[in-house]
């Protein structure tokens, strides 16, 4: 053992006929924290109703009880065996901040995955709608979830989850800014010594390459890792930096899974191996599970605003512009516009989820305030596809946004992302109509003109700013404006930033019930 000031490293090998059949290392911020009250306020619409059962909602200072939603399975209904799938949310800086996105931008993102394959497969794909969320975690409602929770994945029209892609789910998670992991279930047991025979009977789903490497001379690297959760009586939670994982435990884990692991003939690595497999303890309808790591969510930082080259006084977090295009379910390919782009969030974090997407941005700033050659550089440092055109101008104005048309070869825009101005400066004038809604009246006169700014089938997402007081609804579109620009509201969820201020993020698809005749 060696304690190196935070770091606690314990290496345990086992050796037989000259092969090392395990190797773990533990270290001080290898804890789990359990799953703790969703905080969140949402306001959702019949197409996207993504809620947690019976889950307490906050908005800043005020705290009361949801009602229970049917698009969460009761827990008695849930069979978890080999191939059940599991996600691990990222924890929350601040209380309420992002919570509320988790199952809508997961959704999203996993639909997405199936638009962009759906012509590989002709098999019919499951959207944002079908798939469902059940605690893994044992809840516990006074702890802060700052490390994340963990919940199962499955189809709402099985118990299985056997129609959950594993390809598709990888994919999402990748594009997923508030996924730390997701793993699948090799098997589960009341045992260790039952883990191992249950996941040498079941190997052939999901191990078979670390058993049967084939042909293959370079067998997958590997470790194994034990994760504890706190039971029904929470006698033996463990939350928190200064928590951890019995190393009993471990060692007890890894001992009585010596008949699986000696069958792994690649090497066992510490750091990012191959084949990440965890032993996961105290789940929900589970004892315990011994699951494979199939991915790991996006890497939001490396577009983060201290390391951008265009430095501007507010540009949006990298979550926010990961959640934004998720929700859009930017794809390869897509033609993506933001007229109101700034220092381009939005477009920077599209070109990672798509990198063959086409961007254009609009901004009303000068050069002096958003300079737009440093935004290409911020692209280009990063290896990511510069846009096709920073256009600097006004988006209401008809011939900037035909310029942004001309662009992407006149055809309308598959996504269109805004984080419109607001604050006290943007609300000077109060009889001015919000940004949205000046957009939107744009679009319906667009449309009206045979030059839609937004195709059909294609989604609009954007911020709505609300001060203590507001109703949102003073910040939306009339529905006389969302019909005249072919638009339905598909989801309204809160966002609190302070005590006063709020912002809601809208999704609008283009269903052009109208023009029928035009893309």
């Amino acid at each position: 053992m060696m304690n190196f000031g935070h770091f606690l490293v314990l290496i345990i090998i086992f050796v037989d006929a000259g092969m090392i059949s395990a190797l773990i290392v533990r270290s001080s911020n290898s804890y789990q924290r359990s799953i703790c009250c969703q905080n969140h306020r949402s306001v959702l619409f019949p197409l996207s109703k993504i809620n947690y059962r019976g889950v307490r909602l906050c908005h800043v200072t005020k705290r009361f009880l949801a009602a229970s939603s049917s698009d969460l399975y009761a827990s008695r209904d849930i069979l978890v065996g080999s191939g059940t799938k599991l996600v691990l949310w990222r924890g929350e800086g601040t209380k309420g901040y992002s919570s509320q996105f988790r199952h809508l931008e997961f959704t999203n993102a996993y639909a997405a995955s199936c638009e962009t394959s759906v012509s590989k497969n002709n098999k019919g794909v499951i959207d944002a709608n079908d798939i469902a969320f059940v605690d893994a975690t044992p809840t516990v409602d006074e702890l802060d979830d700052l490390y994340g929770a963990m919940q199962y994945v499955f189809a709402k029209n099985t118990h299985t989850q056997t129609d959950i892609s594993e390809d598709q789910l990888v994919q999402a998670t990748r594009r997923s800014s508030l996924v730390r992991e997701t793993y699948s279930v090799i098997a589960v047991g009341d045992t260790y010594e039952a883990l191992a025979n249950n996941a040498l009977m079941c190997n052939d789903k999901v191990i078979s390459d670390m058993i049967h490497p084939g042909n293959n001379t370079n067998s997958l690297s590997w470790c194994v890792r034990l994760r504890q959760y706190a039971m029904d009586d929470h006698k033996n939670a463990r939350f928190g930096v200064s928590k951890r994982s019995s190393m009993k435990k471990e060692r007890e884990a890894i001992t009585e899974l010596k008949p699986l692991l000696e069958n792994f003939s690649g090497p066992v690595k510490l750091k990012n191996p191959e084949c990440a497999l965890y032993v996961f303890e105290g789940l929900n309808h589970a004892n315990k599970v011994l699951v494979r790591k199939l991915e790991s969510g996006a890497s939001t930082q490396s577009i983060s605003p201290k390391s951008r080259r265009c430095v501007t006084r507010t540009p949006l977090c990298p979550l926010a512009s990961f959640i934004m295009c998720n929700l859009g379910r930017v794809k390869e390919g897509d033609r993506v516009m933001d007229p109101y782009s700034g220092s381009c969030s939005t477009l920077l974090a599209s070109a990672m989820i798509a990198p063959t997407s086409q961007a254009v941005g609009i901004e009303i700033a000068g050069d002096d305030v958003v300079n737009r050659e440093r935004i290409y550089e911020d692209f280009e440092s990063r290896g990511l596809r510069s846009p096709v055109q920073l256009i600097h101008g006004d988006c209401t104005d008809y011939v900037i946004r035909n310029i942004a048309l001309n662009a992407v070869g006149k055809q309308a825009f598959d996504v269109i992302l805004c984080d419109p101005p607001y604050g006290r400066r943007e609300k000077a004038n109060n009889s001015q109509k919000p940004p949205l809604v000046q957009l939107i009246e744009c679009m319906g006169t667009d449309l009206q003109r045979g030059e839609p700014l937004l195709r059909r089938g294609g989604r609009l997402v954007a911020f709505v700013p609300t001060n203590e007081g507001e109703d949102v609804k003073s910040g939306l579109p009339s529905q006389a404006d969302l019909d005249k620009a072919g638009l339905e509201m598909t989801s309204l969820t809160e966002q609190p930033l302070s005590e006063t201020l709020s912002r809601w993020l809208a999704v609008f698809y283009c269903k052009r019930s109208v023009y029928q005749n035009i893309p």
